[in-house]
């Protein structure tokens, strides 16, 4: 008893220092902030410009979110463009008249900059010629800002702004402007990123606690995070159908819902007392692992700067260099919120209904409550960088779950499984690219775990089956791939599904039912005709615009003109390429050709990126161990039957994915769920092994992660943000001691439980 009595101590202590460690940062970034600031000043005029070649002058408007305002309605304001193609490529270059350089300048541009020899924009040294990189990032056809401060003992003359192109791509330039400090800070800088990460996990947590409440009173066998996370895919939804009447119901629904949920909870918090302390003990560790691996991510997409303004993350871990898909959920949102029609709401041939809208639906509350506040203080150019800051936040949420399916199964696997899949490059690189599929996967894991709960304890639960539907649902919304994830999963617990009953699975049914219908509403009424991923995954049909043809058409057509030997081959290959026994197309549209980051850590990201063997890392090793876990696992591991059940689920997920469609079988084309269950089932299985495995096995997979995810992005960065990297190494010390010194009481574990049958 005294033993625990001090580790407990001891834990409050480390809690308590990392709090006033993590308040002086704070307070520092907002001393930064609140520095001196004035109107932007443009630091060439409008006649001085000398192009050459291919470039021209071109309209200089744009979206404010891009570009500042300030900038393009300054009478000096001037872009320029020069544009090729591969039968014509584009030469040329465009120089500024030379200027004395202001601490913190930003640089407006697009195009494809860095991407071969010769196609560059830079701020240029008069006197020596040393050049400092605008960006080393492809903007595809959209428009940003690069906020730059150049290094002290970059030039202690005048600098100009010089870009080229020698390529098939194009390269757009504007006018430098030179900016405040508070401006550089604030766009660049991590505190206020932070507040952004902050404030949605608190306007996340609110709703995790009432739903939780409104579950407890059917049932009390549902976890905190679980009925947490179903309620919240519900609020999404209701505000993808608040948004669809228009922008004035969606506001109000929104700030309705706010008010309701503040009474609510402060109501729930003095009637219900101890079960609202209950709760938060429930809830205190996976919640905080989330928030803390939230803020790791976003001071690491924030510590490494590639000059991309709003598109930065999509070039941080170059050689890769992803698209645009990161950017559709919050553009969706946003053209919800502004009134948009939804006949306008498409980019290129791509429609709305091509995607699915649960994250847009998360997001629109963000927006409304936590976003709209911070474009006061920093602009309309934070708006994006604030959406994925919220973005991280919902994609990180897997971290919750999975650290309630694991505790509830075995609490001495924790500290294991959850380093483990931190330090996986495929939750990582999916937890800061805001395309959904890691969402989906989440609710994917929710409905395992309570599958798997239902199906330990023998029992029928009402609540339990509800809660299942609507997180298979969600998971869907997220992302339909999780079909694939979905169906094999209900085969494995089909008898615990069938004791349920017929009415409760009607019911169930039912619910699924009506939590869709907004978006069965935009798929056949407002934007029909949404099947273009769909066309692609199953029948390998790239024209997106495409709508007059019918899914099984293409599907026929594409099956039509392929034999059975060569479909064969395209599976073995996709299968090799799966297990990594087959190199990737490095000449994909992810890979830059021209990177600072080559080399072999930046092919070892690219093949963690593309091949599911190698993005699985550690955890995939230990899926190999999972059908000898009778033989070699430690005394007391309870978690054995999941480990089977989970690695069964999402192999046959995969195989049932490789099959049925056609893309090659890289990572983003798989069904991320079933990839989620690997992991599980992996770092399961090494969690039961004996001491020195496990212990070598993390070690491995935390080295690996810090060298190649980590260090290496930073390390080529044009800027590296040092109060970023503060906050990376604040929150993986905290994951390190909520992991290692959090109290192993089990009673105090599940005391919360034992409160909520109380008060039931």
């Amino acid at each position: 008893m005294a033993a625990d009595t001090a580790r407990s101590r001891i834990f409050r202590l480390g809690i308590w220092g990392l709090v006033v460690v993590a308040l002086a940062w704070a307070a520092a970034g907002l001393w930064t902030g609140l520095s001196s600031s004035g109107a932007p000043r443009a630091l060439v005029m409008a006649d001085g410009w000398t192009a050459t070649g291919d470039f021209a002058e071109t309209a200089g408007m744009s979206n404010e979110q891009s570009i500042p305002s300030a900038f393009f309605l300054d009478p000096n304001f001037r872009f320029w463009q020069a544009i090729g193609d591969k039968a014509k490529p584009a030469r040329g270059t465009v120089v500024s008249a030379s200027f004395a350089a202001p601490g913190f300048l930003a640089v407006p541009y697009a195009g494809f900059p860095d991407e071969v020899i010769g196609n560059r924009i830079a701020i240029q040294c008069v006197a020596s010629g040393d050049e400092f990189p605008v960006s080393r990032f492809r903007m595809n056809d959209q428009r940003a800002t690069s906020f730059v401060q150049l290094p002290g003992e970059f030039c202690s003359g005048p600098v100009r702004v010089v870009a080229s192109i020698d390529g098939s791509e194009f390269i757009s330039v504007g006018t430098p402007f030179a900016i405040s400090e508070a401006m550089y800070v604030g766009q660049t800088g991590i505190h206020s990123r932070a507040m952004v990460v902050a404030a949605t996990w608190a306007m996340g947590l609110i709703i995790w606690f009432l739903s939780a409440f409104a579950v407890s009173r059917g049932s009390t066998q549902i976890g905190a995070v679980t009925s947490g996370m179903v309620g919240t895919a519900v609020v999404g939804m209701v505000l993808i159908a608040a948004f669809t009447i228009g922008p004035v119901s969606g506001k109000a629904v929104v700030s309705t819902l706010a008010v309701a949920a503040l009474v609510g909870a402060a109501l729930v918090s003095w009637k219900w007392r101890d079960w609202s302390i209950g709760w938060l003990r429930n809830v205190a560790l996976p919640a905080s692992l989330w928030l803390l691996f939230a803020l790791f991510a976003a001071g690491l997409v924030t510590a490494a700067d590639n000059g991309s303004g709003a598109w930065w993350i999509n070039s941080l871990f170059t050689p890769l260099r992803w698209s645009s898909d990161n950017q559709i959920p919050y553009q969706f949102a946003e053209a919800l919120v502004t009134g948009t029609p939804p006949s306008d709401i498409h980019w290129g041939p791509w429609l709305a209904t091509d995607r699915t809208p649960l994250l847009s639906g998360f997001l629109l509350a963000a927006r409304v409550l936590i976003i709209t506040p911070f474009q006061r203080s920093f602009g309309p150019t934070f708006i994006p960088i604030a959406y994925m800051m919220s973005s991280i936040v919902f994609l990180t949420a897997w971290v919750a779950v999975l650290v309630e399916i694991v505790r509830r199964a075995d609490v001495k696997a924790l500290a294991v499984v959850v380093l483990l899949a931190c330090t996986t490059p495929f939750l990582l690189f999916n937890s800061v690219y805001a395309w959904p599929k890691l969402l989906g996967a989440a609710y994917v894991l929710i409905a395992f775990g309570l599958l798997m709960d239902l199906s330990v304890r023998r029992s029928r639960n009402p609540i339990a089956l509800y809660l299942v539907a609507l997180a298979a649902v969600s998971a869907i919304l997220a992302h339909s791939s999780n079909a694939f994830a979905l169906f094999p999963i209900a085969l494995l617990f089909a008898p615990t599904l069938l004791r349920q009953g017929i009415v409760p699975l009607f019911c169930a049914a039912l619910a699924a039912i009506l939590v869709t219908l907004p978006w069965l509403y935009w798929q056949a009424i407002l934007q029909p005709g949404g099947n273009a991923l769909l066309r692609f995954a199953l029948a390998f049909d790239y024209e997106a615009g495409n709508r007059s043809r019918p899914l099984l058409s293409a599907i026929r057509d594409a099956y039509s003109s392929m034999t059975f030997n060569g479909w064969l081959a395209g599976k073995r290959s996709s299968a090799a390429l799966m297990l990594g026994l087959e190199a990737p197309d490095f000449g994909m549209p992810e890979m830059a050709a021209h990177s600072a980051g080559a080399g072999p850590l930046g092919a070892a990201r690219v093949l963690d990126f593309l091949s599911v063997g190698h993005a699985l890392s550690i955890a995939g090793l230990g899926l190999l161990a999972v059908p000898f876990l009778s033989h070699f696992a430690r005394t007391g591991f309870a978690a054995s039957s999941m480990a089977r059940m989970a690695a069964l689920a999402g192999v046959t997920g995969v195989l049932l994915g490789l099959l049925v469609m056609l893309p090659p079988g890289i990572v983003h084309h798989q069904p991320y769920g079933s990839l989620l269950l690997l992991v599980l089932a992996g770092a399961l299985a090494i969690a039961a092994a004996p001491a020195w495995l496990t212990a070598s096995a993390t070690v491995l997979s935390v080295g690996y992660f810090a060298v190649v995810w980590v260090w290496h992005p930073i390390a080529t960065a044009v800027t590296v943000h040092g109060s970023a990297i503060a906050l990376m190494v604040w929150s993986a010390a905290g994951i390190g001691w909520l992991l290692f010194m959090w109290p192993r009481d089990d009673d105090a574990v599940l005391r919360g439980s034992s409160v909520e049958a109380k008060e039931a």
